[in-house]
């Protein structure tokens, strides 16, 4: 029940700016289209790059949509965060259910990117790209990003100094507002879920996430300075 609630007001902050939501989600997926025609025109234009690169940009949409409706800042901003934290439930119970709807929407958006990028691939190279596997490995590993960087976003704007939500804020900044251009740096035939490098990094981002999460407290997130 107290799940449903805490989804009910997201969503209702969440679609308060709908249509601003829904024409950045088209044009950022436009935008995507148009720098990944222009990689594969200045490498091979082939089926199994674009297959690559389209996995790639998956997890990049999915990223975008996500950190855009993130809002654990929204309550600590507004002095909200007495009357969130007075509901009958556990602090992790709020916790989650402040990242279900920005995950959800995420795993949507990018189910939709796939797929149209299917077609587009069958029109293209008449030869499919669509694997239901792959489609797994991408969402698992933007799912469990996400739920690692909901929890330091958290502690981030609830609980820690000022100076630390800040650095957080323009590391997301930054990272959404460059992550699409790394389309032109990564191999033409990177896996991002078969790179051991991802997965050691996602071991340190868990780790940390865990430590953030053992910091995080209800009396230190209303001794804490508005951001």
């Amino acid at each position: 029940m107290i799940i449903k609630a805490l989804l009910w007001k997201e969503f209702k902050s969440l679609t308060k700016n709908i249509k601003s939501k829904v024409v950045m989600a088209i044009g950022t997926i436009i935008f995507i289209y148009l720098l990944l025609f222009i990689r594969l025109h200045t490498s091979d234009f082939s089926i199994s790059v674009y297959r690559y690169n389209i996995n790639y940009m998956t997890v990049i949409l999915g990223y975008l949509m996500f950190i855009s409706n993130l809002r654990f800042w929204y309550e600590k901003n507004m002095n909200m965060l007495e009357t969130l934290f007075i509901m009958p439930t556990k602090l992790y119970v709020i916790i989650i259910g402040k990242m279900i709807l920005p995950i959800l929407i995420s795993v949507s958006l990018s189910v939709i990117f796939y797929f149209l990028s299917t077609g587009i691939g069958w029109i293209v190279f008449k030869s499919s790209i669509f694997s239901f596997i792959t489609l797994f490995e991408i969402l698992l590993i933007s799912v469990v990003f996400q739920i690692f960087y909901s929890i330091i976003n958290c502690y981030a704007m609830w609980c820690a100094s000022l100076a630390y939500a800040k650095v957080i804020q323009f590391i997301s900044v930054m990272l959404y507002m460059g992550s699409v251009f790394t389309m032109f740096v990564i191999p033409t035939n990177f896996s991002l879920y078969n790179s051991l490098g991802t997965w050691i990094v996602m071991a340190i981002i868990g780790v940390y996430a865990a430590i953030c999460y053992s910091r995080i407290n209800k009396e230190k997130a209303m001794n804490t300075l508005s951001i």
